[in-house]
């Protein structure tokens, strides 16, 4: 699968993890790792060293290891309420933007992201903020 989370692979994750429970079944930490890592929400990467002072990864063994990150995370610091402009326009959905390639929240139809409309948009058009 591609490593763009949507609400889609969410919910396929959120409706997993409920039928675990409705089965009567127990969902235990790599079961868990295993099927976010399958609907796109954690990436497994290669790590040689600490990545902060409460690094996880390093109560669990020697680097170099392999460490899982949220996909999702970037996505949630691009979240913006400034209001259309140009391929931008706030809303409730995942995309990539074709600027910059980050993922972020936007407009169902938005193709790029608050900070590339902005930062591309001619300052001609600027005065419609």
């Amino acid at each position: 699968m591609p490593d763009k989370p949507d609400m889609y692979k969410l919910l396929k994750f959120a409706d997993w993890v409920i039928n675990q429970s409705f089965d009567g079944m127990y969902a235990d930490g790599g079961d868990i790792q295993e099927q976010a890592e399958h609907y796109g929400l954690l990436k497994q990467v290669i790590v040689t060293a600490p990545c902060c002072d409460d690094c996880a990864c390093a109560e669990y063994g020697e680097f170099p290891m392999h460490c899982y990150r949220k996909t999702y995370l970037n996505a949630l610091d691009k979240e913006d309420a400034r209001p259309q402009r140009g391929g931008w326009a706030p809303g409730n959905y995942f995309n990539r933007c074709i600027y910059c390639s980050e993922i972020f929240i936007g407009d169902k139809r938005a193709c790029s992201c608050a900070d590339c409309a902005y930062r591309n948009e001619p300052a001609a058009e600027k005065g419609n903020e």
